[in-house]
């Protein structure tokens, strides 16, 4: 199952535990799939600040949230499985 390089966003901030513990999943996962995992530190940009607020981690693929919060390993392969999927077929 190939993502064909696509970008998956993972808005985190310094400190942030949800974040530390949900990354390693998100980056595993993704890479097994083919995707490229960008981490964004939602406190660098005043406007992904204000969108974001305090609820990070979030997971994002072409602007779809994918996973955000309390992110549990199951969750992560049955997202980024499903979005591979959507990749494949759109592509």
């Amino acid at each position: 199952m190939a993502a064909l390089k696509q970008v998956i966003e993972f808005y985190t901030r310094a400190g942030c535990r949800l974040c530390d513990q949900a990354l390693p999943l998100v980056e595993r996962e993704a890479r097994r799939l083919g995707f490229t995992v960008r981490v964004r530190d939602v406190d660098a940009d005043p406007d992904l600040a204000r969108e974001y607020g305090l609820a990070v981690p979030v997971v994002v693929l072409h602007d779809r949230r994918l996973l955000a919060g309390r992110i549990a390993e199951a969750e992560v392969v049955a997202a980024l499985r499903a979005a591979a999927r959507s990749v494949e077929s759109a592509g």
